[in-house]
């Protein structure tokens, strides 16, 4: 789950805008940069927990091929450079989230 900060210390203008559960923390630029798809899979993925391309496909209605370019583009220093772990379990790719890298 995501909460918003509104809050900032010079010129009252939102310095941290979404900080998930997590801990996780973007700023109001990453925000805007990112798009919905993204954020959405960002969202899911903070939970923990290993996530399938189809798990994460069915709880938020992106499709298959989208979730898999959003994973990717999560790893991208300029999508913010998270650190997105992958392994396989029975030839299924699996994905957790740990943080920014």
């Amino acid at each position: 789950m995501a909460t918003y900060d509104m809050q900032s210390e010079m010129f009252n203008v939102p310095t941290k805008l979404l900080r998930f559960d997590s801990g996780i923390e973007l700023t109001v630029g990453e925000h805007i940069a990112l798009g919905k798809q993204i954020l959405v899979v960002l969202e899911r993925l903070t939970d923990n927990e290993w996530h399938t391309v189809g798990e994460i496909s069915a709880s938020t209605g992106i499709q298959v091929t989208s979730v898999d370019a959003q994973l990717r583009n999560l790893r991208k220093e300029k999508h913010g450079g998270f650190d997105v772990e992958y392994k396989r379990i029975n030839k299924v790719a699996h994905y957790k989230l740990n943080g920014r890298g």
